[in-house]
């Protein structure tokens, strides 16, 4: 009886370990798949000796719909759903959102914003390939405003187009999924991903460490820690408020928790948490004489759902 036990024992811990999955994709044409996101971000900028702590909630309702499917690509077309912004700047606290009863300038932008489709060309494996037809998020951003002037216009214009820039979503949608492994892989294999991470005034590089924790009957769960370091070369300065800035010497660390809808490889929920620092410099201008340079962090929490 021992022996047979013994046996039994066995096969179902050979069977667990020969268990391989292909985790990729498997979307369907014409589908369309939800991803919403919340992201919790505390910003900490030393200026002057002077610690000023920003906090920001950003959460946002994306759909993408499956409108191709070409070899190993995914053409999405995209549309934001709703979208809202909480802010708490050393006690003033600013809240906006893209409800229709707010009548507020920025909630009226954002309003302006949703269902205006775009497109993301998404591989099978998990990578933002590309990020196409973000114009049409401006187009009626002006509609529903009272008469401004113009250069007013086109500073908003420019803050929206840095915010939902074809960069910035390509580099906040790719920070929502995993690239996932070319060849198939069982449970504790690992796998590396490097990435461009460009938000705001930061361009740093992203290396993430995966491995996969387990297989379930529905489910894949991943679990990463990564590095966050800026290139070698200074990027350019970008404006911000009228302010020409960047951010030099990125440095930080992430972990992430992820599972995976075993059938389809959606995003089930992905948790994650980045701890960066560094370095402000803003330009010597007209408008800033002498410029300035300082020091800052950046605690963030994100959580992403498929649905």
């Amino acid at each position: 009886m021992k022996k047979y036990l013994t046996l039994l024992l066995l096969f179902i811990g050979l069977n667990g370990y020969a268990q391989k999955v292909k985790l990729q994709l498997n979307l369907q044409k014409d589908s369309t798949y939800y991803l919403t996101t919340n992201a919790n971000i505390s910003i900490d900028q030393a200026i002057n000796g002077t610690h000023q702590v920003m906090t920001t909630i950003i959460t946002a309702k994306v759909a993408h719909k499956v409108t191709a499917i070409n070899d190993t690509l995914y053409n999405l077309e995209t549309s934001y759903v709703n979208m809202a912004m909480h802010m708490d700047m050393m006690g003033k606290v600013i809240d906006f959102s893209s409800s229709l009863d707010r009548q507020d300038i920025i909630s009226k932008l954002l309003g302006s914003m949703l269902n205006r489709p775009f497109t993301i060309i998404m591989s099978k494996r998990g990578k933002v390939v590309a990020v196409m037809g973000t114009d049409s998020l401006y187009v009626h951003m002006f509609d529903n405003l009272p008469s401004i002037p113009d250069a007013q216009k086109n500073q908003l214009r420019a803050q929206l187009q840095q915010s939902f820039g074809e960069k910035s979503i390509k580099s906040n949608l790719q920070d929502s999924f995993v690239m996932l492994p070319k060849d198939e892989i069982g449970a504790n294999g690992v796998w590396t991903t490097n990435s461009l991470m460009e938000a705001a005034a930061i361009v740093a590089n992203t290396k993430i460490n995966y491995s996969l924790k387990a297989i379930t009957d529905d489910a894949c769960l991943i679990e990463g820690t990564g590095t966050v370091l800026s290139e070698k070369t200074l990027p350019d300065y970008r404006v911000a408020n009228g302010i020409q800035m960047r951010m030099t010497a990125v440095s930080g660390e992430l972990t992430t928790k992820i599972k995976l809808n075993k059938t389809t490889g959606w995003i089930v929920e992905n948790k994650q948490t980045r701890n960066l620092k560094a370095t402000v410099q803003i330009k010597d201008t007209a408008a800033t004489p002498g410029g300035m340079t300082y020091p800052m962090s950046i605690i963030g929490d994100m959580t992403a759902t498929g649905k």
